[in-house]
């Protein structure tokens, strides 16, 4: 498993640990719209899918596109990537308490790929425990997230 999404937060929130596992969210299965089942289940709710709130540092991206100092990349290069873009903590935290209570209610909804020997939901569950966890002291604390990936 390579792929694990996790919570980038604005600023850094004294004492308090951002780190999720990310990587269940990185592997979700897809349907038969090859739409991943979390934002599936999303639409079907109602809520905003987590993918909504996926964003990047430009610097980052252009770091793995552009071999060097990403301040060294040409302008183009640099005019094209998008800036970072900050979500509301809350609105983050209603799609992932939404999407917890669905999957909690609704239990081997997403099914465990054969070359796992865990069942696959719980472990999508607990990233959006973390996620629920680290967005709910975001918002106490008024900071604005987005969710970052690793391939």
């Amino acid at each position: 498993m390579g792929a694990a999404f996790y919570v980038v937060l604005e600023r850094e929130i004294e004492d308090f640990d951002s780190s999720m596992n990310g990587k269940p969210l990185g592997h979700l299965p897809y349907d038969e719209n090859d739409v991943d089942i979390l934002t599936s289940i999303a639409k079907t709710i109602g809520v905003k899918s987590l993918m909504e709130y996926s964003s990047a540092d430009p610097d980052q991206i252009i770091g793995m596109i552009f071999d060097g100092d990403p301040a060294e990349a040409p302008l183009e290069l640099r005019n094209r990537i998008p800036p970072t873009e900050w979500f509301a903590a809350e609105d983050g935290l209603a799609a992932a308490r939404a999407l917890l209570h669905y999957l909690q209610a609704h239990p081997d909804f997403i099914p465990t790929p054969e070359d796992i020997s865990w069942n696959f939901q719980e472990s999508v569950e607990a990233d959006l425990q973390d996620l629920e966890r680290i967005l709910e002291r975001a918002q106490q604390e008024g900071v604005r997230w987005y969710l970052g990936g690793d391939c």
